[in-house]
């Protein structure tokens, strides 16, 4: 959240400990949202994103951790929202880059840990059960 904030974000939430349905129009003084992104890509986010999209309004889902989640059909279309996919940041690498190159991302602040090569056998069942958190920003 911290590194949506220093580039720019309004505001950042962590859906774990606010009603996301509540704080997000509350942080953006408005009922209306025409574009919610969603880059969590679990069902739980979707179907908040729906809730919080204006009618009309479109919704751009940003990867996915299943192939099928429990959607509400009916919703989206009576709000006439669009929905827009992309699979994992697609055609983004040249903005990305620009954004690098201006200093707004400092990739360096990113790098939380450095193992060895030869390290990550033992590294990756510790990530997988918890002991050691890994995590896009």
């Amino acid at each position: 959240m911290q590194f949506a904030l220093r580039i720019e974000a309004t505001a950042a939430v962590n859906a774990a400990q606010v009603d996301v349905l509540q704080k997000i129009p509350e942080i953006l003084k408005a009922a209306d949202i025409d574009v919610v992104y969603n880059a969590v890509g679990v069902g739980a986010t979707a179907r908040q994103s729906i809730e919080l999209v204006k009618h009309g309004g479109t919704l751009v889902w940003i990867g996915l951790s299943n192939d099928e989640e429990k959607i509400p059909i009916g919703k989206i279309v009576f709000k006439e929202i669009d929905i827009r996919g992309m699979f994992r940041y697609a055609n983004m690498y040249p903005r990305a880059i620009n954004l690098v190159q201006k200093g707004i991302i400092d990739l360096k602040s990113l790098i939380t840990k450095r193992v060895a090569f030869e390290e990550i056998p033992a590294i990756m069942p510790k990530i997988a059960n918890g002991e050691i958190r890994a995590s896009k920003p």
